[in-house]
């Protein structure tokens, strides 16, 4: 009302909808600030506290086996034990590319090529008990195996360079969940210093269907192709 006033009761007045939008942004941070003391004095499930003490992006995971699909790792790793804490598709949050399990057997993480669809299955260096060798469909990892890793470390550079102006990093946008992921593809695909011909040559490069054929679409399919 003050702000109002101020503006001789002209809503359309500049000096009213800059102090609106001053006390709008001030009003979303408060209530962000509310929900995060909220969740954090939520007692948590005996689930969720068992995931939180797996800490299964937190781990640091070297690679043990490939299979021909995400599929048949999650079979495999399904055999090993019974009592997982995550479902058989892995944490909330992941994809088919990149998803992690974790239970009393240890902490796994199990990616996928883009294109091949081969999955490896990688094993937390905090695991007490090893891999047995004879899991169904695993093979050893091939010499080469590194090479689209290398790739994978480039295109990740040039992307961070691409989408530095929205500011989130390329790990920032790993950790994010497909919701997260998509929204800050919408930020990105707003910010005019993200030019969609260099979005486009990105796209190519990491191998993005044909159909996602606007700077929106390709932005939202990089994203969630991060492994």
């Amino acid at each position: 009302m003050q702000a109002l006033s101020a503006a001789g009761g002209d809503a359309e007045d500049t000096i009213y909808k800059k102090q609106a939008a001053l006390i709008n942004k001030i009003y979303k941070k408060g209530v962000k600030r509310l929900r995060a003391e909220s969740l954090e004095d939520k007692e948590l499930t005996e689930k969720a506290q068992a995931l939180a003490d797996l800490n299964l992006t937190g781990q640091t995971y070297a690679k043990a086996y490939e299979f021909d699909s995400v599929e048949q790792v999650q079979t495999a790793l399904q055999e090993l034990a019974s009592d997982w804490v995550t479902g058989k598709c892995g944490r909330h949050g992941g994809n088919k590319q990149r998803q992690h399990h974790g239970g009393p057997r240890g902490c796994f993480m199990i990616t996928a090529d883009k294109t091949t669809k081969i999955a490896t299955l990688w094993v937390a260096d905090t695991n007490t008990e090893d891999l047995p060798d004879d899991m169904d469909g695993a093979r050893e990892i091939s010499e080469d195996s590194d090479e689209p890793e290398e790739e994978e470390s480039e295109n990740e550079s040039t992307l961070a360079l691409l989408i530095a102006s929205a500011g989130k990093t390329v790990a920032d946008i790993k950790a994010m969940d497909d919701a997260a992921r998509e929204a800050h593809a919408t930020k990105c695909n707003a910010d005019r210093a993200i030019k969609a011909a260099a979005i486009q040559v990105m796209a190519l490069k990491m191998r993005c269907p044909e159909t996602e054929n606007t700077k929106g679409k390709r932005l939202s399919w990089i994203f969630k192709s991060l492994e």
